[in-house]
């Protein structure tokens, strides 16, 4: 299960399933770091640690540090220096890219809700006079 939702080429055993679950992964890892000087045998093995595009970005900076000596220590791949910043780089550019995404998001529903808001005031603006002709009062915020 993963965020909640059970992956059918997870729960199968079925192996066509997993490689391709695996292959559309290493493509999006191959993407995430496609302008950042990683080498294929890296990104390989990021794929082969089972860290996902979605849960590198959703790291803090020191656990993409541990990934990184990780990678260094515990597999023996000497990382280049262009690649160490690389991994770093690539992961805070995804992240600040989908924050800003979410931020537009939110600005746009603001300003939609407040359109829809506004456009109430005014109806009950131009309906007040007719109200307060039969006698009801009203009584503004």
């Amino acid at each position: 299960m993963l965020f909640g939702v059970k992956s059918v080429a997870m729960s199968s055993n079925n192996p066509k399933a997993m490689t391709t679950l695996a292959s559309k992964e290493s493509r999006r890892l191959k993407e995430l770091f496609k302008d950042y000087g990683l080498r294929p045998a890296t990104i390989a093995l990021i794929s082969k640690m089972g860290f996902t595009v979605s849960t590198l970005i959703h790291m803090k900076d020191d656990e993409v540090d541990f990934v990184i000596k990780s990678i260094m220590e515990d597999y023996h791949l000497e990382l280049l220096i262009g690649e160490q910043f690389g991994i770093k780089s690539a992961v805070r550019a995804k992240r600040r890219l989908l924050d800003q995404e979410l931020e537009w998001q939110r600005l746009h529903a603001n300003s939609r809700r407040r359109c829809t808001v506004d456009s109430f005031a005014s109806v009950s603006a131009l309906a007040l006079p007719s109200i307060e002709g039969n006698g009801i009062v009203y009584n503004s915020p």
